[in-house]
């Protein structure tokens, strides 16, 4: 049986999804842009195991964070996350916990590795810390 994969994304103690209010600030062309690459890890790879893509890796010296490249018009959107797969229930989730802007510095890597472990401490102490996102 193939996997379905849900998106979800951090919540903050105050119910703030920044995740959300990035995606929907930007102008219509990036957010399409940014929708299909997304798109396309949703729709190609149908577990976590097997994805192996040249946009997702693994970033170095955090608690198992990942990063997946967005680039688009020059830029290159980062989204910082987890996985995580419910076998019995044949789920497979990203759950984004930062973004940022790749600007070539250690001082983001730095950041989102901060800032990511923490979010996902917190997600796992609390499933509902994070809500499934539709990036449409």
């Amino acid at each position: 049986m193939v996997a379905m994969w849900k998106i979800k994304c951090y919540i903050s103690s105050s119910g703030r999804n920044e995740i959300k209010e990035w995606y929907e600030s930007l102008d219509d062309t990036i957010k399409g842009k940014v929708y299909d690459k997304i798109y396309h890890l949703y729709t190609n790879y149908n577990s976590i195991s097997g994805l192996n893509h040249k946009r997702v890796h693994k970033i170095e010296n955090s608690d198992g964070l990942y990063s997946v490249r967005l680039p688009c018009n020059k830029k290159e959107f980062r989204l910082v996350g987890f996985f995580r797969e419910d076998q019995s229930r044949f789920i497979s989730e990203l759950i984004i916990v930062y973004h940022f802007t790749e600007k070539d510095t250690k001082k983001d890597y730095k950041k989102a590795i901060e800032v990511g472990n923490s979010r996902k401490r917190e997600v796992l102490a609390n499933d509902t810390r994070a809500i499934e996102y539709y990036f449409t």
